[in-house]
């Protein structure tokens, strides 16, 4: 009977490690990131409009109007989704996008409302408080990691730019994650991650009609990106 409790204990005390390896390993600490910009979030976000209205108009046409600070608590409260200040600055700049209108925020990325994104977190939520206790167990071991970051500009597919509201910034609360190959871009900060996207407009990497699919423009906009932000992965 000893041996089998001191069995149950080190496959037990296995099982943890490993999963737990697995999640840092999934979701790893940011190390050495540049200095954020010195300007504020308000400035990159006045700049970041001026240039999507010269370089695509199609894009700025398709933004939806701010949110209103009582707006915005009120979306927090009903869904208990929980904003960084610099969240919310974004949806008082911009409501996303209208979701019919066929436009991505840049390259592949959505810029969704703030309710829809509140209202799919929710979903996802209860989804999993309906799960049995397996399914909860394996969500925790393999997708735990996930569970606090906001889609902030998804491609629909699981990728994209994420905020980790729970995460110190200096540890990787801001950052893109292709999860098919475990690659991460950390930002030291939101402003960073808004500053990157506003310099790839200004290089025209997403003016209307140029397709920023193509190697020229991932490699210029990788590298523009690479002047905000550490890389991690293969």
């Amino acid at each position: 009977m000893v041996w089998l409790v001191v069995s149950i204990i080190v496959v037990a005390g296995a099982t943890w490690f490993g999963i737990a390896s697995f999640r840092r390993a999934s979701y790893p600490i940011a190390t050495s990131m540049p200095s954020p910009p010195r300007e504020s979030v308000d400035e990159i976000l006045r700049q970041l409009d001026s240039r999507i209205e010269e370089h695509s108009p199609k894009t700025f046409a398709a933004l939806g109007p701010g949110l209103g600070r009582d707006e915005i608590t009120a979306i927090e409260s009903e869904y208990g989704i929980r904003l960084t200040d610099e969240m919310r600055g974004l949806y008082a700049w911009h409501d996303g996008m209208a979701l019919d209108s066929g436009q991505s925020f840049f390259g592949i990325y959505q810029f969704v409302p703030l309710e829809h994104l509140a209202k799919s977190a929710l979903a996802e939520n209860q989804q999993l408080a309906n799960a049995t206790m397996l399914q909860r167990s394996f969500y925790w071991a393999f997708c735990g990691h996930r569970k606090n970051w906001i889609d902030l500009f998804p491609d629909g597919a699981g990728d994209g730019y994420f905020v980790n509201p729970t995460r110190n910034p200096n540890r990787g609360a801001v950052f893109y994650n292709f999860n098919e190959m475990g690659s991460y871009r950390f930002y030291p900060s939101f402003s960073s991650l808004m500053s990157a996207i506003s310099d790839c407009y200004d290089a025209g990497i997403y003016d209307d009609g140029r397709n920023a699919s193509s190697v020229s423009a991932i490699e210029k906009e990788h590298a523009i990106h690479g002047k905000y932000a550490t890389f991690k992965g293969p």
